[in-house]
């Protein structure tokens, strides 16, 4: 039985790849921080090893890394509008190049690194799919302009993992797009759940065009890449791309609510930021907008992946479905 590390594990990703991949009977053991908590300890009652370990913490590295044959790199401090950049610095750069340089003494065979189509940067082709060009696929040229603290250090993690198998580790990198499922807590998933409970008072940003791709898919996705990929290539996980108008008229009509009536200017949604982060908090949710959030609202984030399904085999729901599957979830709360 194949044994593999994963990182971040108890995440919204993690948690259900490490429920496929016990399903096609890997053996899985989690790198935690905390691990007894609650989501740790869900995942160890159905078969996974938890061991604790901290990407900040290289001297445990080897030891959590010992008899693992392969590796899911999904660990990161994921926050939209946080202050904390040099915190986020240390977890989401220094931590994954640590992690990569004790998987290359370690012996690591397959390693998976988890990026995201925002570390590929915005495009400029609103609603129409960016294709990547061949180069484009195998690395990712630096750059000096992002939208805050997450989209700079998950495009610098990325450029470490695509260094990494220039040198020679087996690292394929996946980009996932913007992850629709079952326990979002970002603040995309607060806003689409509020709509699917008709309780979205408005959109900022609904021309904005996003690569969406629904949960499940984003997981097979990611045990294709490991399974089948090939060293160094870029693999974007995107189902579709859409508006963020277009998605929520969809997911309204789905849940059989009004959507949003208005679109309020990115300016005014700035300066009003603690009144409307406060109408969600009384509508049911968390906070919905930053000001890192609006600035990614500012740009368009669509890409193709015509390279995964060609090169993976990889087959997607539309999204759609995906809302589908989702509206009884988020509706009966």
């Amino acid at each position: 039985m194949e044994a593999i590390l994963v990182t971040g594990g108890t995440g919204f990703i993690g948690d259900a790849l490490v429920r496929s991949l016990l399903q096609r009977n890997y053996q899985v053991r989690i790198m935690s921080r905390q691990p007894v908590s609650p989501a740790a300890l869900r995942l160890e009652s159905i078969g996974a090893e938890i061991v604790a370990g901290d990407l900040l913490e290289p001297a445990v590295l080897p030891r959590v890394m010992d008899g693992c044959e392969g590796l899911f790199h999904l660990a990161a401090m994921f926050e939209i509008g946080s202050r904390k950049r040099a915190e986020m610095y240390s977890v989401n750069v220094e931590g994954t190049e640590s992690l990569f340089n004790a998987s290359h003494m370690a012996g690591i065979e397959r390693i998976v690194h988890v990026s995201t189509v925002l570390a590929l940067g915005p495009t400029t082709s609103g609603q129409q799919p960016t294709i990547l060009e061949p180069a484009d696929l195998r690395e990712s040229h630096p750059r000096e302009t992002f939208t805050g603290p997450f989209e700079e250090t998950k495009h610098l993690a990325h450029r470490i993992a695509l260094l990494h198998a220039r040198q020679g580790a087996n690292i394929m990198v996946a980009c996932p797009g913007t992850v629709i499922g079952k326990g979002d807590q970002s603040e995309l998933g607060t806003a689409l759940r509020l709509n699917m409970r008709g309780r979205l008072p408005f959109l900022a940003g609904a021309t904005s065009c996003f690569s969406f791709v629904g949960l499940q898919d984003t997981v097979e996705g990611l045990i294709l890449a490991y399974e089948k990929g090939r060293p160094g290539a870029i693999y974007p996980l995107v189902s579709e791309v859409l508006s963020l108008g277009d998605l929520s008229r969809l997911a309204a009509g789905i849940a059989g609510v009004t959507p949003p009536r208005w679109d309020l200017p990115r300016t005014l949604t700035r300066m009003g930021l603690p009144l409307v982060n406060l109408l969600a908090r009384l509508n049911g949710g968390r906070r919905i907008y930053s000001r890192e959030a609006l600035a990614i609202l500012d740009c368009d984030w669509g890409y193709d992946a015509s390279i995964t399904k060609a090169e993976l085999h990889w087959e997607c729901s539309s999204i759609a479905d995906v809302l589908e599957k989702l509206a009884p979830i988020i509706t009966e709360h």
